[in-house]
Formats: C-alpha cells, structure tokens, sequence
C-alpha cells in the first residue's frame, strides 16, 4: 500500500519520492486500518485525528509560509487525482 501511494503522490516527478516521505508517513498514520478497526493515530492516542483544512489566503500570513501552503494544497489535489485515477485502473 505504501508503495502505492508513494507512486500515486509521485507520478509526474518520481525524482520526488524522498520528499513525499512525510506524506507518505502522515497518509498511513491517519488511514484507517482494516486489522486494527481504526487509524493508527486513533490507536495510539485514543482520538480521531484532525483533519487537513484547505488554506484560505491571508494577506498577514508570511509570504513563505503563504506558498507553502499553497503547494501543500496543490499536491495534495494532484494526489487525490492520481489515486482516482488508479482506482479506477484497479477496477478494470
């Protein structure tokens, strides 16, 4: 599963992948798990975890960290994208 999501996050620029590692980390913490009935997060800490809100600009916010979160958000778009587009080749 890993893998497949490394591959899913990288698809475009797998040169990438080390830095996709945080994500990777991240996606696996907060999926749930179907052995454990629960995400690992939930597990471990006894609470649903917090979720990824979009970032909505704000022009007090740092320009760094501005485009940091633009770039999160835009990755993370691309990803919900490719992993559509391996489900659906999965289920062909």
């Amino acid at each position: 599963m890993l893998e497949m999501y490394l591959c899913c996050f990288v698809f475009k620029q797998p040169k990438l992948w080390v830095s996709m590692l945080p994500w990777a980390q991240f996606w696996y913490n907060f999926s749930r798990h179907q052995s454990l009935g629960m995400t690992p997060f939930q597990a471990v800490f006894g609470r649903l975890p917090s979720s990824i809100i979009p970032y909505k600009e704000d022009g007090q916010d740092p320009s760094q960290l501005r485009e940091s979160l633009k770039q999160r958000d835009q990755l993370l778009s691309q990803l919900k994208a490719n992993l559509l587009k391996a489900q659906h080749y999965m289920k062909m």
